[in-house]
């Protein structure tokens, strides 16, 4: 992405706010004391809108931008969620959390980026809890195919499939822009 970190916060803090709300409503749902990761965080902010909400929860954003973690560790030190929220700069295939760590994986807007979306997925798979849910919020436009085709091979999904639903990032916007996928690990 040819954005510096900063810029793009700016940015998505005024055109994104809406889907960011929408995705942490889904986050926010999760278990006391969850471990929630953000795969392709940018400047972090769901993962301030998380932490705004859950004090409980343990958020970790992972971004392969430098500039953009760099940017995220900024807000949450500017946020006072520095010591709660850990940002890790990486690559959506080679996630640097433990196996079967993670109650939630999000992503939002990030899924058309990633260069392997079967290798992000089954990694996902890999940090996700038995139980614990993927949830990919992407450009309507955006493909499923490679996540669902990745989901029905992966052993942790037995027979598992991804729910697929249009929404809107904001009341503003009647059209819905994105696609929201969901899929829960067995």
């Amino acid at each position: 992405m040819g954005i510096s970190g900063e810029a793009y916060d700016r940015l998505s803090g005024r055109l994104l706010s809406g889907l960011y709300r929408r995705a942490a409503d889904d986050v926010c749902r999760a278990p006391q004391g969850a471990v929630v990761l953000d795969v392709g965080t940018g400047p972090g902010r769901l993962l301030l809108d998380i932490a705004r909400r859950r004090a409980d929860l343990r958020p970790h954003g992972v971004d392969v931008s430098a500039s953009m973690t760099e940017r995220a560790r900024h807000n949450m030190k500017e946020y006072g969620y520095g010591d709660r929220v850990t940002i890790h700069l990486a690559e959506a295939g080679a996630l640097p959390l433990p196996d079967a760590c993670a109650d939630v994986v999000v992503s939002t807007l990030s899924m058309h980026h990633w260069a392997d979306v079967p290798e992000a997925v089954t990694e996902m798979a890999r940090v996700l809890r038995p139980g614990g849910r993927i949830v990919i919020y992407d450009f309507r436009a955006t493909s499923d195919e490679p996540l669902n085709r990745t989901v029905a091979a992966c052993p942790e999904f037995a027979g598992r499939t991804v729910r697929r639903t249009l929404v809107t990032g904001a009341p503003w916007v009647p059209l819905p822009l994105f696609a929201r996928m969901t899929v829960e690990r067995a």
